[in-house]
C-alpha cells in the first residue's frame, strides 16, 4: 500500500493567547480526518502533527 503525508503546524503555542484558537485547530484535523487522514505522529517542540493517508484516498492539494 502506498502512503501520503502531510505536515500541519499547529501553532497551539503561539496562538493560545487567542480567542478560540483550540477550537478552530480541532476543527481543521477533524476536516483532515473526514479526508481520511490519520495522525501519526505529534512533535511537541515544533506543534507539528504529521498526518498519513492511502494515496487511493480523494486528494485536496490545497495548503493548509
Amino acid at each position: 500500500m502506498q502512503w501520503e503525508y502531510e505536515i500541519v503546524a499547529l501553532g497551539l503555542i503561539v496562538d493560545a493567547t487567542e480567542p478560540k484558537q483550540r477550537e478552530k485547530h480541532e476543527k481543521n484535523l477533524n476536516n483532515l480526518g473526514s479526508e481520511g487522514w490519520e495522525t501519526v505522529a505529534y512533535v511537541f517542540q515544533s506543534d507539528t502533527v504529521l498526518l498519513k493517508r492511502p494515496v487511493n484516498q480523494t486528494t485536496d492539494n490545497e495548503p493548509r
